[in-house]
């Protein structure tokens, strides 16, 4: 039974992470061909942040039923759809014929990003405890930032030989496998919180599980965002959060327009950047050892507020210069990938209602925040994008620091325990 259950969980997570790196594979390796999708559809260069908005808003589309929706039929067979739907999505924008079409689809495809969060991170948190969880999650967002990391740098090289298109080919063959993959491996954790488990197998028991009743559901949501600590850390995690998503809707712009960059240049740009998070998440496991979480997102937090900070005041005096975006924005990912996940267990068990709704709000929330930040980014004036870009990064973590004081003040140690527990 043991050796099952380990199996399982094994080839479970192989394959959720083989979705979410395709998932956000899609979305890095066609941001440098967004040029040739505007130039093909004859729309203006100025429109290519719209592509990530647009994919970020599928993101926060239908959290709000996916979440309760699992905590009332199990988070399985929703996965497994979730899976089949982004291929769907994958094949319709190889065939996309304007560029309205190509965002319209876009918008499908970032619904993908919901399964992961919702579905795919909170079955992780249900299967192990506390310090395993974070831990695991950790490993599992290296294996996903290789998509930002080589998303850009395998696009640019692509788009040398061929056209666009190609790229949703590429996701689609991966989706396919995944899907195959969580199909016969996924286990389903929603009845844990239920019923006693006698057998760990990838079927649950539903007839166990509490019916869906909408007046509960926004009963229960009401409760969650009235917890001063869920919503102060989902501010936290989304204006944390939007540098990083701000950096990937407008460096084609600065990188290849007003710096003249090649794609493949583009791409080798992206490399200390996302390279940044993954060596942050390297360090959570020996970070761990020696602070609480708590200590982890304040240490993280105020990282990221001084990278920050520092890459506003040097665009000031250096002006149009790479080097004083590339540098903090690398500082930056350290403290990023060094604090999340932390901050997410934190706030997926700062109540004691429903995991799975839970993480829909904080899905829903954050990804609002991604969407506006990257639409206000695209509203910056092309003569000062390189300072405009620094000096927004700057305003959202200096306004993240209220909210960062609020959650260490309201979060307390014992209370994830006993709710863990």
């Amino acid at each position: 039974m043991i050796l099952e259950r380990f199996k399982i969980e094994k080839y479970f997570i192989v394959f959720l992470v083989l979705f979410e790196f395709t998932v956000y594979l899609s979305n890095d390796m066609i941001m440098p061909g967004m040029l040739q999708v505007t130039q093909e559809f004859n729309e203006l260069s100025a429109n290519i942040p719209l592509a990530l908005t647009a994919f970020l808003l599928g993101g926060a589309s239908i959290q709000l039923i996916l979440g309760p929706l699992s905590d009332s039929f199990g988070r399985r067979n929703l996965m497994v759809f979730g899976a089949g739907f982004f291929l769907f999505s994958s094949i319709c924008l190889y065939f996309s014929s304007s560029f309205s079409e190509f965002i319209f689809f876009r918008f499908l495809q970032g619904m993908g990003t919901c399964f992961i969060g919702v579905l795919g991170y909170v079955t992780v948190q249900e299967l192990f405890s506390e310090k395993e969880a974070v831990v695991t999650i950790s490993l599992m967002a290296n294996v996903a930032l290789i998509a930002p990391l080589l998303g850009p740098l395998l696009g640019g090289a692509y788009l040398e030989f061929f056209a666009w298109r190609g790229i949703f080919l590429i996701t689609s063959v991966l989706s396919l496998i995944s899907f195959i993959g969580l199909y016969f491996f996924m286990p389903e954790t929603a009845h844990f919180q239920f019923i006693k488990i006698k057998k760990f197998t990838k079927k649950a028991d539903l007839s166990m599980l509490p019916n869906l009743n909408i007046l509960n559901i926004f009963k229960t949501m009401k409760n969650i965002l009235k917890n001063k600590t869920f919503l102060s850390g989902c501010c936290l995690a989304g204006l944390n959060g939007v540098p990083i998503l701000s950096w990937i809707a407008l460096s084609p712009n600065i990188l290849m327009e007003k710096l003249e960059l090649s794609s493949a240049l583009y791409g080798f740009c992206q490399v200390p950047v996302f390279g940044g998070i993954i060596l942050g998440t390297l360090c959570v496991s020996k970070l761990l050892n020696r602070f609480s979480l708590q200590e982890m997102v304040q240490k993280g937090s105020i990282f990221i507020f001084i990278s920050i900070l520092i890459m506003g005041i040097s665009s000031i005096i250096f002006k149009d210069n790479l080097f004083i975006l590339i540098l903090p924005m690398s500082l930056y990912g350290i403290g990023l990938g060094a604090y999340n996940s932390s901050l997410y267990r934190l706030i997926l068990y700062s109540t004691n209602q429903a995991k799975g709704t839970v993480a829909s709000l904080f899905s829903i929330v954050t990804a609002l925040f991604f969407a506006a930040g990257t639409k206000i980014v695209s509203l910056i004036d092309t003569t000062h994008q390189i300072v405009g870009f620094a000096l927004f990064c700057s305003v959202c973590t200096i306004l993240a620091l209220p909210f960062l004081f609020l959650f260490l003040k309201k979060s307390e140690r014992k209370d994830y325990e006993t709710v863990s527990k």
